[in-house]
């Protein structure tokens, strides 16, 4: 009794706790072939393999505790399904899963780690970033339910940024072990980044190609003004000297006011102000 004592029960949990029990009689049985550790995604098609050699007992796969059937009669889950035959002292009890749970385990250990895909990322503030020349700007990208969490990277008309970056992975919840990820990233406009793309790009074990989020720089700044004189020459008597501004701003409306020794000329907001001498 005590060479078969080991056998007696033999426990598996599975989605959380699944459990196959073997109980045995008198002839002295083992495990042919184990279930092993699997990685899937969600939705898809597991089996954990199980062979029994000299089987002399009831086979059960138990779910939190509760009997899925006897031996093969599973007809109450749709979701399991016991697959295999009999060849000569060797007899297979595999179960079959579909539309895999987020989590499944076995003991001895053997996990059944189901992978799944982030959704797609959020750049916080919209697809049009407005940034102040010279100023610091942090942007945040948001990757939700990656399981593992989504590896954030981020792109400046595709050349990828390294400096002052940081992400942050909070799971959602205890049972299936999803993930967020938000990224920060933080940059100091230049003038020459107006208009340039800027790219939030996520992946994880099983999205390989990266999804992407687009935004593009609004780089504002105060007006840079040019003041243009139509003589060079010496003035003389009777001349009009005409004044032109020019200036460079984002936004580009501007408001014009001239003034003369400090006192505002009233009656022109056009970019040009002629004076008669």
């Amino acid at each position: 009794m005590e060479h078969i004592e080991p056998m007696k029960q033999l426990v598996f949990y599975i989605s959380i706790a699944t459990v196959l029990f073997i109980n045995t009689v008198l002839s002295v049985q083992t495990f042919f072939e184990q279930p092993r550790s699997h990685n899937a995604t969600v939705n898809s098609t597991v089996i954990f393999k199980c062979v029994i050699q000299n089987k002399a007992g009831e086979v059960q796969w138990m779910h939190d505790g509760l009997s899925l059937g006897s031996d093969r009669d599973y007809s109450g889950y749709n979701r399991y399904s016991v697959i295999g035959g009999r060849n000569g002292v060797l007899e297979e009890f595999s179960l079959k899963i579909t539309d895999s749970d987020p989590s499944i385990k076995t003991d001895p250990p053997v996990t059944l780690n189901v992978l799944v895909r982030p959704d797609p990322p959020v750049i916080q503030g919209g697809s049009l970033q407005k940034v102040t020349l010279g100023e610091h700007k942090n942007l945040s990208c948001t990757s939700a339910n990656g399981k593992p969490g989504a590896e954030i990277t981020w792109y400046k008309d595709s050349v990828r940024i390294v400096d002052k970056v940081f992400s942050v992975t909070d799971r959602n919840g205890v049972k299936d072990k999803r993930e967020t990820t938000i990224s920060h990233v933080t940059i100091i406009p230049t003038e020459e980044d107006h208009g340039k793309r800027i790219e939030c790009r996520v992946s994880n074990a099983v999205q390989i190609q990266p999804l992407k989020a687009l935004a593009t720089l609004d780089v504002q700044f105060k007006p840079s003004i040019t003041l243009k004189v139509n003589i060079t020459r010496k003035l003389r008597e009777h001349d009009y000297v005409r004044f032109t501004c020019d200036a460079k701003a984002n936004p580009s409306q501007i408001t014009w006011k001239w003034y003369k020794d400090g006192e505002f000329i009233p009656g022109n907001q056009s970019l040009r102000w002629t004076l008669p001498i």
